[in-house]
């Protein structure tokens, strides 16, 4: 039986297919501090997530799949959903998500904590009725459809949230929509 022999560059290609495969199965393994989020429901999760530093660059138009990067540890993944639970989390190249970073954080530049500056006479009326009821103005969002944003109003109780749709130019009131509680919470990422 013949020994076999490797030169210096059967020697380096012997060690870049090792790393290579060392960095594919690192790069494949979720991220500690998501772990603990598999199986479980989405919001709480998101939140959970965000808070651990973790921001959504991408989701599909199913929700299906959603990118994660994390600023900290340059870290992006893939999360995979069933239903409203995440079944689970994939490490992706970052360039996924750094690609898709500036445009996703663009789309936060709208949100704004507390009442919008827009008025009129229509709009004006609107939130003088509401906070008669005991609600407050949590958040609004600039063009949150073409032409339109809209103000989310929260009861002192906690348990409506009211949107007041108004013309972005104008300040002319289009409409209240009614909307889950959570809604009254600004989702942007803390700046």
């Amino acid at each position: 039986m013949q020994a076999l022999r490797f030169g210096g560059f059967g020697v380096a290609l012997i060690v870049a297919l090792a790393f290579a495969a060392t960095s594919a199965h690192a790069q494949g393994q979720v991220p500690a501090d998501l772990a603990d989020l598999v199986r479980r429901d989405l919001d709480a999760s998101q939140k959970t997530m965000t808070a651990r530093g973790w921001e959504i660059v991408y989701s599909s138009l199913a929700k299906k799949v959603q990118y994660y990067w994390n600023e900290g540890s340059k870290t992006c993944v893939s999360l995979k959903l069933k239903g409203k639970e995440i079944e689970g989390f994939t490490a992706i190249d970052n360039a996924e998500c750094t690609s898709l970073l500036a445009e996703a954080r663009k789309v936060w530049e709208g949100y704004s904590n507390g009442q919008a500056s827009a008025s009129s006479p229509s709009l004006d009326a609107e939130r003088k009725k509401l906070s008669g009821q005991g609600f407050k103005a949590t958040y609004w969002v600039k063009n949150a459809s073409p032409d339109r944003s809209i103000e989310y109003w929260l009861s002192a109780d906690g348990k409506t949230c009211t949107g007041l749709v108004f013309g972005t130019t104008d300040g002319a009131f289009v409409k209240t929509s009614t909307n889950k509680p959570e809604q009254c919470a600004n989702p942007a990422p803390k700046k």
